[in-house]
């Protein structure tokens, strides 16, 4: 358990390392309009140059402006990098217990999804196992004023750090989940849900080796930074 979290540890403060704030600029209009962009000239008493996220620039009087502040900006809804730690427990006859590290960065984002990729640790304690998983995340989340729910989908391939890295089989890994809001686009995430992890298992009488489902059932909780 100390060695799982000493990961968890390591994976926040790369993370940390990773995440790059861009600053946007706030322009507060004296009707109570509010945009956001890159100001990109300014004339006094004339008039202010805005470039939107998409792109376009915009011109407005200065004179209707009240002021303008700045503010750190991450493109995701939900968060540009996710971090979690979960504990899922054994279902079926070949499920197997794990504890579960992640971390997901944002490749792409729609209104309502994204797409990302991820990796992490997960560690089988009754087997005294650590596999590698790399994989591919596909959210879809419903936005509200202080929460988002989610669902997410997780699809991949794991590798036996143990056994020196040597294949071990996809594996699919769905949730659901609720993001609670901790400041201005960081959220703190709660979610349950499956992995299914295909292994080969070698039977020998008679002699044969047979791709099975360990699956198991579980919880994680997390930050988007």
């Amino acid at each position: 358990m100390l060695k799982i979290l000493k990961i968890f540890i390591f994976l926040i403060i790369w993370c940390i390392e990773l995440y790059a704030c861009n600053y946007e600029d706030i322009v507060y209009f004296k009707n109570g309009n509010i945009l956001y962009g890159l100001v990109i000239e300014t004339i006094p008493g004339k008039y202010l140059k805005l470039q939107t996220p998409t792109g376009k620039i915009l011109v407005f009087d200065i004179n209707n402006i009240s002021r303008i502040s700045k503010r750190c900006s991450v493109i995701n809804y939900s968060g540009n990098i996710i971090v979690d730690i979960g504990s899922f427990v054994a279902t079926g006859n070949y499920g197997i217990s794990r504890i579960k590290t992640s971390v997901v960065k944002t490749i792409e984002n729609f209104k309502y999804c994204s797409v990302g990729g991820g990796t992490g640790f997960n560690y089988y304690y009754n087997l005294n196992t650590y596999l590698w998983p790399v994989f591919m995340n596909f959210r879809i989340f419903f936005k509200n004023k202080d929460f988002i729910s989610y669902f997410s989908f997780n699809i991949g391939n794991t590798f036996n750090i143990t056994n020196q890295f040597s294949n071990v089989g996809i594996f699919i890994n769905p949730n659901v989940g609720i993001s609670f809001r901790i400041c201005d686009r960081n959220f703190f995430n709660i979610s349950v849900g499956y992995e299914g992890q295909f292994m080969k298992y070698k039977h020998y009488f008679p002699n044969y080796i047979e791709l099975k489902n360990s699956g198991a059932f579980g919880f994680r909780l997390g930050f988007s930074l």
